[in-house]
C-alpha cells in the first residue's frame, strides 16, 4: 500500500554470527508537553527508500556483514510530535601534524521555532578529543554562570572516545524558540600524546576511514504536529490569507536562491552531482521526493514550504 507511514523506533541490529542474537529495539521517544506524555515518530513518505552507509576497513580476512534493521510503526493519529534530525557539519578542515588541540566549529543556523531539542550525538574518529555544544540565545545573558558571551553551554564531552558512540539525551527537552542557533566546537588531538593516533606526522582531512576524520554532530528535535494552544488563532475571513501568503512568498524566495546557487547547467533543476558533498550525503534525499537524483522546482518548493512553516 502506497501511503505515508510514521515510524516510532528504528535500530541497526548487529547479529552475532554464532548466537544469532538480536539487539533490542529502543522504546518510542517521549517528550513532555503541558504536563502530558507525547509520542514522537519520524514521517516516512510513501515510496521512500532506506539508505545505510557502511564504512568497511580491510582486516586481512574475509568477513560477513550480518547487520539487520528493525522498524516499529505507529498510527498517525497516535503521534503528537514529529522527530527530526538536524546536522552540524564541517568538511573543509585540515589538521596539521603533531597538533594536540585543533578546533573545528559547527553551526546549525535554522531551528524550528516550536521545536524541542532532545539529544546530541557528536561524531569524530581516532583523533577526536573533546566536544562542546552551545545555544546562541537572542541576547539572553541570564545564564551567566555557564555562558560564553551570549552562548549557553548545553553539553560538554571533555574526553571523547571513538569506541563509545554516545547519543546524549537531555534530562529535559530544551525549547528552541529562544535560541538563534546551535553551535559546537570539536577538538582533535593529532599529537604523539594521543595513544589512538595512527600517525601524528600526517595532515588529516575529512574522510570515511577511521585514520581520516569527521567533524559532525546530529541533533534530535521534536516538532509538535499542532502549534501551542496560545498561538492558535480562530480563523475568520480576514485572518487566513496573510499567513499563507507570507509562507508562500518566503518559500518561493528560498526556492529561487537554491536553484541559483546549485543549478550549474541552467536547466532549472538541480542534479545530485551539482550539490556539495554534505548535501548529497545528508539532505538530498529529503528533497528528492521521487528519488530520481534530480531536484525539480516543485520538489524544492515543497521542501522550502515545509521548512518555512516549521520555523514560523
Amino acid at each position: 500500500e502506497r501511503r505515508d507511514r510514521v515510524q516510532v523506533a528504528a535500530a541497526l541490529l548487529p547479529v552475532h554470527e554464532k548466537t544469532n542474537q538480536l539487539a533490542v529495539l529502543p522504546a518510542p521517544h517521549r517528550v513532555t508537553r503541558t504536563g502530558r506524555g507525547a509520542t514522537l515518530a519520524r514521517r516516512v513518505p510513501a515510496g521512500s527508500k532506506f539508505v545505510f552507509q557502511q564504512h568497511y576497513t580491510p582486516v586481512g580476512r574475509q568477513q560477513s556483514d550480518v547487520t539487520k534493521v528493525g522498524l516499529l510503526f505507529a498510527e498517525a493519529d497516535d503521534v503528537t510530535h514529529e522527530l527530526l534530525t538536524l546536522i552540524g557539519i564541517d568538511q573543509d578542515f585540515e589538521i596539521p601534524p603533531r597538533s594536540s588541540e585543533f578546533a573545528v566549529d559547527l553551526r546549525v543556523p535554522r531551528l524550528p521555532a516550536h521545536g524541542q531539542l532532545l539529544s546530541a550525538a557528536p561524531h569524530m574518529h581516532w583523533r577526536g578529543k573533546s566536544f562542546r555544544l552551545f545555544a546562541r540565545h537572542h541576547g539572553d545573558r541570564h545564564h551567566a554562570d555557564r555562558h560564553h558571551g551570549d552562548r549557553e553551554v548545553l553539553l560538554e564531552v571533555p574526553r571523547y572516545d571513538f569506541n563509545w558512540q554516545h547519543n546524549y539525551h537531555f534530562k529535559q527537552p530544551i525549547p528552541l524558540e529562544a535560541i538563534d542557533a546551535l553551535e559546537a566546537t570539536v577538538v582533535f588531538d593529532n599529537s604523539s600524546g594521543n595513544p589512538a593516533n595512527p600517525n601524528p606526522d600526517e595532515f588529516v582531512m575529512w574522510g570515511d576511514q577511521t585514520w581520516e576524520e569527521m567533524a559532525v554532530a546530529f541533533f534530535g528535535v521534536a516538532l509538535p504536529l499542532t502549534p501551542p494552544s496560545s498561538e492558535r488563532v480562530e480563523a475568520g475571513p480576514s485572518t487566513v490569507a496573510q499567513p499563507d501568503a507570507t509562507v508562500a512568498a518566503r518559500a518561493e524566495e528560498l526556492t529561487q536562491q537554491f536553484i541559483r546557487r546549485f543549478d550549474r547547467d541552467g536547466d532549472h533543476m538541480v542534479s545530485r552531482d551539482e550539490t556539495p558533498r554534505a548535501l548529497r550525503r545528508f539532505g538530498f534525499w529529503q528533497i528528492d521526493d521521487n528519488l530520481d537524483n534530480q531536484l525539480t522546482r516543485d520538489e524544492i518548493l515543497r521542501h522550502a514550504t515545509r521548512r518555512v512553516r516549521a520555523n514560523k
